[in-house]
This record gives C-alpha cells, structure tokens and sequence, in this order.
C-alpha cells in the first residue's frame, strides 16, 4: 500500500489526522507511513487492523490520542510489536525518573524517543536487575541508550553473561505489576482478569 490519495484519505479518515495534527505533521506522518508500508508490504484491510489494535493498546497504557499519533508517526514499527513485549517494556521503563524532578519518564521515552525501544527485553531486564542489585542508579543511560559493549566495559558483563545471570521467567510480568510505579496498571489488568490479552 503506498501513500496514494486514496490512501491519504483512508488514513485521514481512519485516524481524523487533520483533528490533532498540523498539516507539516501530518505531511511526516504519511512519508513515515509510506517508507514503513513500502517496507512492510502492508494491504489496507491488514493496516486497519493493526491500526485499531495499536492505538486499543496504546490507549490500555493511558496515552493521549495526540501521543499516540506521534509515536505511530516516530515509530510505526509499532503497529507490529509483540504487545507483550512492548507491555513488558513499558512497565520496566516506569523506575527510570528524571534526576532533577524525580518525576517518571517512560512517557517521554515511548512518545519521544522509542527508538530507544529497539532494546530487547531480555537485555533491558538484566540491565535493571544488575543496577539495582549493585545499588546503580537505575538511568536511561544505563538502561537504554549504552551499547552492549559499552554497558560491558563500564561493568564489567558481557551481555551474554548478564543475561544468563539474570533471566527472565513466567513470573517477569507479575513482578513489574507489582513495582510502585504500575499500581494503575495493576489495577486495569486485575479489572480485566482472564479478558487481558497483552499478557
């Protein structure tokens, strides 16, 4: 599917761009789009799909329609995330605070930065489970943006090693529920019980 009029229109109608974005933001929208669906090879019925899934679920993390937008626009690959994954993510990202306000920032993370996201689960849970065990402080340096070598040189771990070190089991998803930080996802979930389909 490329970024015909025909597709322009579907995807004004389907998301209301013109609503939330200006018209240079919605012009960005549609060349991230056009470079991912090219990418993808991605078929109207199937976008629609993806689309309404994606933003359900962006909605379930208590995003704004406008942030959602934004991040769809930054990071389409989005749209194909294992949600688990992306869930599980998300909710390890809430210890990391803004060393002057003391104030969460995964938010800003996901909206404005989620390249950052590209980091696997895996690696990013042993990272959190290495620096809070060794009493570092738990930053979005540390935890997101050093390379594996980089986080290797500074602590001495390889990532192979953290990660055998420090894997993660069935119960990973429990124990991020259960941090401060995800008390309202908590919540949502235990509200949705057996009807949770991100977990």
């Amino acid at each position: 599917m490329q970024i015909d009029e025909e597709a322009k229109k579907f995807l004004e109608e389907k998301l209301n761009l013109s609503e939330f974005l200006s018209k240079e933001a919605i012009d960005e929208f549609y060349s991230s789009m056009q470079r991912y669906l090219k990418k993808k090879r991605i078929y109207k019925n199937s976008l629609s799909y993806r689309l309404d899934e994606t933003i359900e679920f962006l909605e379930f993390l208590d995003l704004e329609y406008l942030d959602i937008l934004t991040i769809i626009k930054n990071y389409p690959s989005v749209l194909h995330a294992n949600k688990k994954d992306f869930l599980e993510k998300y909710l390890l990202l809430g210890v990391i605070k803004d060393p002057h306000t003391n104030e969460g920032i995964r938010k800003d993370i996901l909206v404005n930065h989620s390249k950052y996201l590209i980091i696997g689960f895996k690696t990013l849970y042993a990272r959190y489970k290495y620096l809070v065990e060794n009493g570092e402080p738990l930053t979005k340096y540390y935890l997101l943006k050093m390379t594996n070598k980089e986080f290797e040189n500074t602590f001495k771990r390889s990532n192979e090693v953290l990660i055998s070190e420090y894997p993660c089991d069935d119960n990973v998803l429990n124990e991020l529920l259960d941090l401060e930080e995800n008390a309202i996802f908590k919540e949502k979930i235990n509200e949705k019980k057996s009807g949770f389909k991100y977990a």
